[in-house]
């Protein structure tokens, strides 16, 4: 019996995402403390397009699949797993593997994902939600009634600090170079 395949967007070389291209390769074998996700759907932003280019912080080893931001239905588990089955639906950031068809990660760096959320909005949403939080709660500290300016009110992060901003009450005011993207932030409540 032949190994099942599966499809990646893969590259030899960093540079222009026209060095990549779609292969077949083996799918993962989850090892003891890891499941394996069936893609459903993975987010791509900024350091994706920087660690293509060979101009991120870490280099990754190639070939090299792109797409962190990770969304699926566990489909196999290791040993030893106790906490997640098959079936389940998870996120994950792993630096690389979401432009394939499966991925093995570590069990614990899994999070469930709820029943009434899209696991495309549960990919698009890790990562820029989180850093917009980070931004605006942890380092900025900011408080309802407060007023606050996003940069980039279009793009992934800034249009999530637009709307967690708003929601904590916050007066929100919103930077963006188009009429179009000034829209988009004002229907997000800017």
């Amino acid at each position: 019996m032949t190994d099942p395949r599966m499809a990646c967007f893969e590259g030899d070389a960093f540079g222009s995402p026209d060095l990549f291209k779609l292969v077949e390769r083996p799918v993962p074998v989850p090892a003891p403390h890891q499941v394996r996700i069936r893609i459903e759907a993975t987010a791509l932003g900024f350091v994706d397009g920087l660690i293509v280019q060979g101009r991120y912080q870490i280099k990754p080893p190639l070939p090299y699949v792109p797409g962190g931001e990770i969304a699926g239905v566990v489909d196999a588990v290791g040993s030893a797993v106790r906490h997640l089955g098959v079936g389940d639906r998870v996120v994950t950031w792993q630096l690389g593997g979401g432009l394939s068809g499966y991925a093995a990660v570590a069990a614990d760096e899994a999070e469930a994902v709820p029943a009434d959320l899209p696991l495309a909005s549960a990919a698009a949403m890790l990562v820029d939600y989180q850093t917009a939080h980070y931004a605006l709660f942890e380092r900025g500290r900011i408080l309802p009634g407060e007023t606050v300016l996003i940069s980039g009110a279009a793009g992934g992060v800034g249009s999530a600090a637009i709307q967690l901003a708003a929601r904590a009450g916050a007066h929100v005011v919103a930077l963006a170079s188009t009429p179009e993207k000034r829209g988009f932030a004002l229907a997000l409540e800017a």
